[in-house]
């Protein structure tokens, strides 16, 4: 959680440093099905926090060692660095699939504009609506590959 590309894990009392790049191609293929499906696109990178409260800069929770302004320059330097999301999943799964040799991206909805709150404003229609987003891009996706993958077995 330091917008560092990598994630410091211990094994065996040692702490290793497993890196956590993402597929070009695959994060070009997934905003391609999205434009397709005319979906609302924003590039960038992802920010991975250890938890949801203090490490994503929250003053909501029950711990908060920091200020309302330290947090909104910890959130300007984030965006200066490119990130538009936040999140707790990404670095685990881009080192892992890394250490693999597997292709990934991260595809996410993000409804929320930490510059300007913490507060969730949509409605439960609008939620829905948006849980549903990443499916249909990663089904539209694996139909266009086996689609590919079909035509080239001709």
């Amino acid at each position: 959680a330091a917008l560092r590309p990598y994630q410091t894990i211990t094994i065996l009392g040692k702490e290793v440093r497993r890196p956590a790049p993402f597929d070009e191609g695959l994060r070009q293929e997934l905003k391609d099905v999205c434009e397709s499906l005319e979906l609302a696109v924003v590039e960038g990178c992802t920010y991975c926090a250890d938890g949801f409260y203090e490490e994503q800069a929250r003053c909501d929770g029950a711990i908060c060692t920091h200020t309302d302004k330290e947090k909104l320059a910890w959130l300007e330097t984030c965006s200066e660095a490119g990130v538009r999301n936040i999140e707790m999943e990404s670095l685990q799964f881009g080192s892992f699939t890394h250490s693999v040799g597997a292709k990934a991206a991260v595809l996410s909805v993000c409804f929320l504009d930490r510059l300007k709150g913490d507060t969730v404003s949509i409605t439960k229609d609008q939620l829905k609506e948006y849980e549903t987003m990443p499916c249909r891009v990663v089904i539209q996706h694996i139909v266009g590959s086996v689609s590919k993958a079909q035509a080239f077995e001709v």
